[in-house]
Order: C-alpha cells, then structure tokens, then sequence
C-alpha cells in the first residue's frame, strides 16, 4: 500500500491487454522506443514518465505538477508515443523505495564491485554501506 502520488498507472489505457513486462529506472523515450521495438507493452518504473528539469521550481501538490507539464510539447510528444503504441507505463516508485538495503544504491555498489554489508532489519537508511578492502601504495 502506497500513499504516494503519482503511482501506478500513469500513463496509457488500462484496457490495453498485456503483451509483456520491462523494468527500468526512468521511462525515457529511447527506452519507450525499445520496449515498443520488442513489442513489449507494460514497462514498469521506478519514476515518473514525464518531469521538468529545475522541479524545485513547482509544486507536486494541488495539481502542480499537471499543471507545470500540460502545455509542455516533450511532454505531449511523449503522451502521444505512448498512446500511439499501446504502451502502460506503471511507476512502482515507493514499493522500489521500502527494500532494503536501498535498491538503487545496492545495485551501484554491486555494479561498482562491491559488495554491501548485512543492514539491521529495522533500519531505514536510503544508503548501503560496503566493507573495501585496504590496499597501500
């Protein structure tokens, strides 16, 4: 159970049958492209599909957001790939947000080598920490 906003299905028709999955970070256009390419229909996402840079500029509240992108064309050009190609884009950001240790962070450290450290199952750091090894020179 969420209370955040913006989560689920946020964008294209419920309707749409499924013709398969992808997971990804951010719903870029060049990731759409691919998940249409592949003829896959649902990519499931840590962030929203559409944003402005500079977002400390508006408000998530009372519409603020909506409102912010409306006139956008990137926006309105991706709104149309989107419904163009039967994609759904599901954001499942604060799911993503509850495991720990935090899985974007695990996933750098591990892709960085690193392997992080066992977490207290209470603990609600956003971090992971890893154990490197000393080496002198």
């Amino acid at each position: 159970m969420t209370t955040a906003r913006y989560e689920g299905l946020c964008a294209g028709d419920p309707t749409t049958e499924v013709s398969g999955a992808v997971v990804c970070y951010a719903p870029t256009v060049d990731f759409l492209r691919r998940t249409a390419d592949e003829q896959r229909n649902l990519p499931i996402c840590r962030e929203y599909p559409f944003f402005l840079h500079g977002g400390v500029n508006y408000s998530y509240t009372s519409e603020g957001l909506e409102a912010a992108i409306k006139d956008d064309p990137v926006v309105a050009a991706k709104r149309n790939f989107i419904a163009s190609h039967k994609l759904m884009v599901y954001r499942y950001g604060a799911a993503w947000d509850q495991f720990r240790p935090h899985a974007q962070s695990a996933a750098l450290a591990k892709a960085l080598g690193f392997a992080p450290i066992h977490w207290p199952a209470g603990d609600r750091s956003r971090a992971v920490v890893c154990n490197l090894a000393s080496k002198t020179t």
